[in-house]
Order: C-alpha cells, then structure tokens, then sequence
C-alpha cells in the first residue's frame, strides 16, 4: 500500500509490519534505563494524530529498534528522543533526514523529515540499522524526533 507523508512516497506492507510487531519486544525487555522506560509508558499520552500515524503504518512505536534520550527540556518536564524503527516496505521517493556532512559524519535535517504533530517528526530510509533477525523484507528504517512529556513518577534523571 502507498502512503504519502509530506515530500515522502512510502510502500508499506502494513500487514507484515503489523505482524512483526505483534510479537516484538518492548523496548524495557532489552533496557531498563529512565529514559526507555518513560518513552515506553509515554506513548499512551502521544497526541492522537501520532497514535493514529503509528498504527496506520503497523507500527508499535513501545517496540522501537532503538530510542535515546537526547536531554531534558522544559524544566525537566519534556525529553527529546531520537532513535528508529523499522516498516517492512521501501522510501520511494523523499530523502534520507541523515545527510552527509564531511568525510565521515552526517548531520541531522529537519528540512528532510515530515512532522506528524507538534514536537514529533519522522524521516524514512531504505535498509536501516540493528535490523531485528527476524524482520521481513524489503526494510526500510524511520528515524523518530520527538518531544516527549516526563511520565514517570521517579524524578526525572536526564541531563538538560
């Protein structure tokens, strides 16, 4: 099936992803850190237009490949997340939002990546990284910007 988000083309196999996910690991049964738990249980509080963004594409977004918290905003009240899942399908047309910056590295472009709602953005890639062994093909990899609330009761213990 073909999704269009802002400058993206997508075919996704919304099925298959969806299967895959149904028995993933949540992101706390590899690691236990504050800033794994408090995006795992922060996805109930995600604004509608995400939840209903992630399901449409079949992803369980508690079951990332990979999160990491960036640092804490808003007085300790927000985190920005990176990190990425994968969608069995393939970027037909739009870029990557990791763009080549000298020999090595690469930076970040927010000009490359489409916003679900406020304070949550996405960009998509063919092929991807720490791809789970059991993953259907093609994969391709959504890479997640996201300013996510403080959720858990513990304070929070992330570096602003």
């Amino acid at each position: 099936m073909q999704f269009a988000f802002g400058r993206y083309l997508l075919e996704i196999d919304v099925d298959k992803t969806r299967k895959f996910y149904q028995t993933a690991e949540k992101l706390t049964d590899g690691c236990t850190c504050s800033g794994c738990r408090n995006f795992e249980k922060a996805v109930d509080s995600f604004p509608e237009e995400v939840k209903r963004f992630f399901e449409e594409i079949g992803v369980s977004p508690e079951k990332s490949a990979e999160v990491f918290a960036n640092c804490a905003e808003d007085n300790k009240r927000k985190i920005f997340y990176g990190g990425f899942c994968h969608i069995c399908g393939k970027v037909l047309n739009g870029d990557s939002p990791w763009v080549p910056d000298g020999e090595k590295a690469y930076r970040w472009e927010t000009g490359n990546t489409y916003q679900i709602a406020e304070g949550y953005k996405v960009g998509f890639e063919n092929g991807g990284a720490l791809i789970e062994d059991n993953f259907p093909e093609p994969v391709m990899q959504m890479e997640i910007e996201f300013h996510v609330p403080w959720v858990l009761e513990e304070e929070n213990d992330i570096p602003g």
